[in-house]
């Protein structure tokens, strides 16, 4: 053990992961505070890129990105009220009404804080917690890998965006094209129509810039038509100037460890996301703590805790990732992509196979959290100004950077196609109501549903009862089952 820890740090500490590290922070930042544009539209974009990377340096790159991002969309948030990410909405509702009583500065710092107290807090349960959690999984075969991306499922329809039955539709169609391929067992071509390269499947990455990208540009086109899209403000540059002291940050000690817990506990199961994170966080700062009655009027409170739970879940949701090679949100499955594309198999074997380089990869990402919070302490100021940049501008940069990475893949325009046609159907989707993480989960978890049900029905001989006759799959069940009846309830009483 200790040697494979003393491997990981020497694996981590060169020159290229402590750029990359650095650059990540940096470009997270500033395309979280672009409202329009995301660290996750970046890390998609980024994601063919890494194909020639080290896998270490690589996910550096992409966690840092998402990290920076987390942070950079609370800048325009507090300052204009306009939130970078949809993560930050709830870090608005004290956050700028500090900046209008002249406190915009000292609201950057605590959002700062808070973003880098969850995130250390959440690092810290990856990097003790994975390796227990994996060799319990060693336990798991195909009944217990079932059930439990049934349990993820029904997480996810039931928190989805809008209505368990939209969460339920845009999980299928995400299973549906999942399958799209050769039959696992038959080796016939499914669901392809007659087309050879549907025959193939549709490659995870075209599908992630389409989804995640591209159709966040048609979005933001829509609104900057409409005359929503830009903030033109400026910014007051003295903002920078107002400090933050050791015993405010004290105070706070508080709703920043409460905010860091949740976010994690909310992090490191299947589906929930960062916004609900947010939402938990700042309900904690309003129902606990001796300034709850303050939050609302523009108090650090109302600002650390959603801004401390969201963070958290940067990290937190590769818990499910490593320990069981099943992603916690889009970010997660981005990661998911660059292991694979890497030969890297996250799940129960993984400290097994690769146990050095994942902990290079948790030490990478623990320093890139520090980086957040040192390189943010000073760059926050020319972020915020990057941000009043027309989107008009950037939207070109972007979409060819989508054409050259979804082609870059195979050198096939029907990657590109592929691409097209998801950033269509995500746009689509925003514009209903219909989730897109709960479609991409459903595209990476579909087959691994059929893998698992069709390997379980061969060992029990066909017979449904290996999913009732065990202890994992059983709670597994009876969790899934709960968690639908309890939405259920809450539908017909709201």
């Amino acid at each position: 053990m200790t040697e494979m820890l003393l491997d990981a740090v020497g694996m981590v500490f060169q020159p290229a992961n402590i750029g990359v590290a650095m650059l990540g922070i940096m470009l997270g930042t500033i395309l979280g505070a672009i409202p329009g544009l995301t660290a996750t539209m970046g890390i998609a974009l980024l994601l063919p890129v890494t194909y020639y990377m080290d896998p270490v340096t690589a996910i550096i790159l992409l966690t840092a990105m998402y990290k920076g991002g987390l942070y950079g969309g609370s800048v325009t948030g507090i300052l204009f009220s306009t939130p970078g990410t949809p993560a930050a909405a709830f870090t608005v509702i004290d956050g700028y009404k500090m900046t209008q009583k002249g406190e915009g500065g000292k609201a950057l710092k605590v959002a700062l804080i808070a973003s880098f107290t969850g995130d250390l807090f959440a690092n810290l349960v990856l990097i003790f917690s994975a390796a227990i959690l994996a060799s319990m999984a060693l336990a798991f075969g195909a009944p217990e890998y079932a059930t439990l991306i049934v349990f993820s499922f029904t997480t996810i329809i039931g928190l989805s965006r809008g209505s368990m039955l939209k969460g339920f539709i845009a999980t299928a169609m995400g299973v549906f094209f999942g399958m799209i391929s050769f039959d696992p067992v038959s080796a016939e071509p499914r669901f392809a129509f007659g087309s050879d390269y549907l025959a193939g499947g549709m490659n995870l990455i075209p599908v992630l810039i389409g989804l995640l990208a591209v159709s966040e540009v048609l979005r933001h086109l829509e609104e900057t038509r409409k005359g929503k899209g830009d903030v033109q403000e400026r910014i007051d540059v003295r903002v920078e100037k107002q400090g933050l002291s050791f015993r405010e940050i004290w105070d706070i000690r508080g709703v920043l460890l409460r905010s860091s817990i949740i976010g994690t506990g909310i992090g490191a199961l299947p589906g929930l996301g960062a916004g609900l994170a947010a939402f938990m966080g700042y309900q904690n700062a309003k129902t606990v703590g001796k300034n709850r009655h303050k939050v609302g009027t523009g108090v650090a409170e109302g600002v650390a805790g959603p801004e401390a739970s969201n963070s958290a879940t940067g990290s937190a949701n590769l818990i499910p990732l490593v320990a069981l090679g099943i992603p916690g949100d889009g970010e997660a499955a981005m990661i998911l992509s660059v292991m694979v594309l890497h030969g890297i198999t996250p799940g129960p074997r993984i400290f097994e196979q690769n146990g050095s380089l994942i902990y290079a990869i948790m030490f990478g990402i623990l320093l890139a959290t520090f980086f957040n919070l040192l390189l943010n302490w000073f760059l926050t100021r020319h972020a915020a100004r990057v941000s009043t940049i027309p989107f008009q501008y950037v939207m070109p940069v972007v979409l060819i950077t989508a054409v050259a990475g979804s082609y870059g893949i195979h050198q096939s325009m029907f990657d590109v196609y592929v691409m097209v046609f998801f950033a269509i159907l995500g746009y689509l989707m925003t514009k209903f109501g219909f989730s897109t993480i709960a479609l991409l989960i459903g595209f990476i978890l579909g087959p691994m549903l059929e893998s698992s049900v069709r390997t379980s029905m061969i060992m029990s001989g066909g017979s449904m009862d290996i999913f009732f006759t065990r202890p994992i799959t059983v709670g597994l069940l009876t969790a899934s089952l709960l968690v639908i009846l309890w939405n259920v309830w809450k539908t017909l009483r709201r």
